[in-house]
């Protein structure tokens, strides 16, 4: 019977490594959109607009701004978990003698 748990170092790295690995690809697509799209302010203005595209026109960079901070804090999120994998890794090797 086994007590502990075991963890396949070089598949956990797969996640990990950067720039490379898994997690290193999610933040990179969800930071993406962020400059070219989600960031950028539309204008909606048009010749024979209406009152809800004035509307829209005001609102969309706040909403635009808060879901790029939302995303952007997930992006660090991302990082922070992959650079502790990174560490928790190191030390298993350590302590494995494959350092």
């Amino acid at each position: 019977m086994n007590d502990g748990f075991a963890i396949d170092l070089d598949e956990a790295e797969k996640a990990a490594k950067y720039p490379d690995g898994s997690l290193a690809h999610a933040a990179e697509y969800l930071r993406a959109p962020l400059v070219g799209l989600i960031m950028s302010c539309h204008d909606f203005a048009k010749p024979g607009g209406s009152q809800a595209a004035d509307r829209l026109q005001g609102a969309y960079p706040v909403w635009s701004h808060m879901i790029a901070d939302r995303m952007e804090h997930a992006c660090e999120i991302l990082d922070a978990n992959a650079e502790a994998l990174r560490q928790i890794l190191a030390l298993y090797r350590r302590v494995d003698g494959r350092s």
